[in-house]
């Protein structure tokens, strides 16, 4: 087991958890970046600027989540709107939900319960996969898929809307573990809570 005082919160090149024959634990992973490599340096990842800037750490945390929520919800609009305007954002392959419970609680719901509890989820999810690669891109693109898969059995045109948010809810998290579990959640949570902001307006106006 690797304790959790081998990580500080700035990595350098020699603090890399892994061990020298490569392997490396679960929780060890959270400290590496979506190449395997450490993540102290923002610019690391330069030859991919949305990927240095979803695993750069260094930056407030407000505006993390306003970078972040904008690298997630912009895409996600698009997406959106290609899906309506192709005829299949209708009733049957889009989410519904109960208007009775009224604006307020829908709102807070979108906006605030659901990413608390989806955030706790991917987390665990997250870390079971770090069992089956070391690699975090691949972890982000599993949860991220995943996520989809569930979304779409509940209305089908609504995974291909949360694909791309999931997967930059899951770089989120995984960027700030090497901080701490808080963090991860704090920031994945801030991220999810602003892609939901929009929606969850929407779903309390109308």
């Amino acid at each position: 087991m690797v304790e959790r005082e081998q990580y500080p919160e700035t990595l350098r090149e020699s603090d890399s958890p892994c061990a020298v024959d490569g392997g490396c634990a679960p929780g060890a992973l959270s400290a590496l970046g979506p190449d395997g490599g450490d993540t102290a340096e923002p610019g690391l990842y330069a030859g991919n600027r949305v990927l240095s800037l979803l695993f750069d750490t260094r930056t407030p945390a407000w505006r993390y989540i306003l970078r972040a929520g904008l690298i997630s919800l912009v895409p996600s609009l698009l997406v959106s709107f290609l899906i309506a305007g192709v005829g299949l954002g209708n009733e049957e392959t889009m989410p519904q939900f109960d208007r009775a419970a009224g604006p307020v609680v829908l709102f807070v719901m979108v906006v605030v319960v659901s990413p608390v509890v989806e955030t706790l989820v991917l987390g665990f999810g997250l870390w079971l996969l770090a069992f089956l690669t070391p690699k975090l891109l691949w972890q982000a693109l599993g949860s991220s898929v995943i996520w989809a898969i569930l979304h779409s059995l509940a209305a089908p045109a609504w995974g291909l809307v949360v694909l791309w948010p999931f997967f930059v809810f899951s770089c989120a998290y995984l960027a700030w573990r090497r901080r701490s579990w808080w963090h991860a959640m704090g920031m994945a949570c801030g991220v999810h809570m602003f892609q939901n902001l929009l929606p969850g307006l929407l779903v309390a106006a109308v």
